[in-house]
């Protein structure tokens, strides 16, 4: 037995060895121009040749040593372009005269109105971007519009009086947005959103609260832009609420919930030719609370990435951190503000993948707003 198993291995030793040295002859019999430095396969296309031997066509591993390691520079690519990208004009790609997306995922955030509690749901809805006539042609100019709806805390609460009715809140946002093209590379987005809600926040609130989200920024290349972003409220609410334990009322109370100004500064990224995008942001919310006590956050930080699996289907993500002015404690433990969104966009007209940072002409620029973009504070708290 002992010697079969050793003429096995044998057997598999010689034949690894075969292939290894089959394949460095044809790493040697390559050309150049197929032996990138930077790719570790290359597919070789069958000619007539290997047609009577299916077995040579195919991918052939040309495996060169990669180079260890990330520098900086490669992490946080603020000059710099993939090659795809090199000599690339910034223009958005025009496939129609309108675009449409739809959404599906999972958010959990927690916010100052939330007095501490973390609310988990799902939500779908569309965004939907459109040309406007000659209007559009001289201006460069988009309407843009679109709808969320989700339902949180399936299993119910333990801090709202009906501790079994689940949230359901409502986004609607619609504005108007220009990309940038090579002759005026500048982005330029405004929009109104509005928050309904169903038994929100702390109190389980019926809200109807509004927000200007705006967005400017520059191009300087065909995978780079930078500018600023961030809200101001438009409309707040004030309505009664019932609480429970804590800090919270314990009978009805006039509450007041209002929409944080805020403002980023950004960085938009496009890693390569049909690939992915990146938005990361820093900034700073306003300081005063809608109760007269105390203040909001140090900074605000969020990133999003939306990476096209495909012509028709792509991943998003974001997440958003706001950090508490107050010292470590029950205050701050309050007002620490939070949110993670995790989904999939459908794009029925197999425009998910883009050229350049300009995008697809006609997309909506500015996502349907989600509780990463759109912060409440409230009194009582």
């Amino acid at each position: 037995m002992r010697g079969c198993l050793l003429l096995v291995c044998l057997f598999a030793v010689t034949t690894v060895t075969r292939s290894w040295a089959d394949e460095a002859e044809t790493i040697e019999e390559l050309p150049p121009t197929l032996l990138p430095e930077e790719l570790n396969v290359s597919r070789l296309s069958c000619d007539e040749s290997c047609s009577g031997n299916p077995s040579s066509c195919g991918v052939s591993i040309v495996s060169p040593i990669p180079r260890w390691g990330l520098t900086l520079a490669e992490m946080f690519p603020l000059r710099g372009e993939d090659a795809s990208l090199e000599n690339a004009c910034t223009q958005p790609n025009v496939r129609r005269n309108w675009s449409l997306l739809g959404l599906f995922g999972y958010e959990t955030f927690r916010g100052v109105a939330d007095n501490g509690w973390q609310t988990n749901g799902v939500y779908g809805g569309f965004n939907f971007g459109t040309r406007l006539g000659s209007f559009s042609d001289w201006t460069g100019i988009g309407l843009q519009g679109g709808v969320t709806t989700g339902l949180y805390d399936w299993k119910g609460n333990a801090y709202r009086l009906d501790e079994t009715r689940k949230m359901q809140q409502t986004f609607v946002t619609y504005g108007l947005f220009k990309r940038p093209t090579e002759r005026a590379p500048f982005t330029v987005a405004f929009a109104q959103d509005w928050m309904a809600t169903e038994n929100a926040t702390a109190w389980g609130l019926s809200l109807a609260v509004s927000q200007i989200r705006y967005r400017v920024g520059y191009a300087t290349s065909a995978s780079n832009e930078f500018g600023v972003l961030g809200a101001f409220r438009a409309v707040q609410d004030t309505t009664s609420g019932v609480g429970r334990g804590g800090a919270m009322p314990t009978a009805n109370e006039t509450v007041t919930t209002r929409p944080i100004n805020h403002m980023s500064a950004y960085w938009h990224h496009k890693w390569s030719a049909g690939g992915g995008n990146t938005i990361i942001s820093i900034g700073r919310v306003e300081d005063g609370r809608v109760n007269g006590d105390g203040s909001l956050g140090d900074f605000l930080a969020t990133a999003t990435a939306n990476v096209p699996l495909s012509n028709t289907v792509g991943f998003v993500g974001n997440v958003m951190y706001m950090n508490p002015t107050a010292s470590p404690g029950v205050d701050a433990s309050h007002e620490d503000t939070w949110s993670f969104l995790i989904g999939v966009e459908f794009f029925p007209g197999r425009d998910a993948r883009s050229k350049t940072i300009a995008g697809e002409r006609w997309m909506p620029l500015l996502p349907v707003a989600n509780n990463g973009a759109f912060l409440l504070d409230a009194s009582a708290i």
